[in-house]
């Protein structure tokens, strides 16, 4: 399951993301801009979101080349979070880096993703994207 996260991340296959979650499964991004959904609740819902995502602008900008994940295990049971970090290509000058991207808190049960709480790193993306001012604009709103 971990693994298939990853992959689905790394080939920028938000589809197979959204499928990995339980029918009633929650998935949020707290820190989310304050114009922004941060809540998205049942799988219906959070593949919507997440076929908008796979259509951001910001996805236009670069090229995924590699998704590493750390994984920690909790205490309490399926319980994980999830450190990534990503390499990639800026499409306009063809520049590499790599960042830490995101944090993530997951909670599976019956081998589904039942809760996925994101802390996604916008500024870093953004930056590595060069689209750090238009990101920082959106903030002022």
């Amino acid at each position: 399951m971990l693994e298939a996260i990853r992959t689905s991340f790394e080939q920028r296959r938000f589809d197979h993301f959204a499928e990995l979650f339980s029918e009633n499964a929650l998935f949020e991004t707290p820190y989310a801009l304050a114009q922004s959904h941060s809540t998205f609740c049942g799988k219906r819902e959070i593949a919507a979101h997440f076929a908008q995502v796979r259509t951001s602008p910001l996805e236009a900008l670069i090229h995924v080349e590699n998704v590493h994940m750390r994984v920690y295990n909790m205490t309490e049971m399926n319980t994980f979070v999830l450190e990534f970090s990503v390499t990639l290509t800026r499409k306009a000058d063809n520049q590499v880096q790599t960042l830490n991207s995101s944090i993530a808190i997951l909670k599976l049960e019956a081998g589904e993703i039942q809760h996925y709480k994101d802390f996604p790193n916008a500024t870093g993306l953004a930056s590595a994207a060069g689209a750090l001012n238009s990101y920082l604009a959106a903030l002022a709103e």
